[in-house]
């Protein structure tokens, strides 16, 4: 499990925890493996690399789902909602 927040004092840093799962569900304690601060040039990388990971975290929860089903031979329907593409934006001369 991977806990990102911001830091509220300083916008171009990240507070990043990293727990192990737990097989236990009664087990009430979960020491983080990495607790740790990243801090950035500028905001806006600070920001790039929170997006990242949750666009990361997303891809991983899919791949997941789509092994158990695959396992399970449920089939997959194709939700654009569920699939991150890339945009392109053009602009012609007489826009500007």
């Amino acid at each position: 499990d991977v806990k990102v927040a911001n830091d509220k004092e300083d916008t171009r840093s990240l507070h990043i925890t990293i727990h192990k799962p737990v097989n236990n569900t009664y087990v009430k304690s979960n020491p983080p493996i990495l607790n740790a601060k990243f801090t950035f040039d500028d905001h806006i990388r600070c920001m790039t690399a929170k997006q990242n990971l949750s666009k990361g975290r997303l891809r991983a929860r899919q791949i997941k789902l789509s092994k158990i089903a695959a396992i399970l031979d449920i089939p997959q329907t194709s939700n654009q909602s569920n699939h991150i593409t890339p945009t392109r934006t053009t602009y012609s001369q007489n826009q500007f």
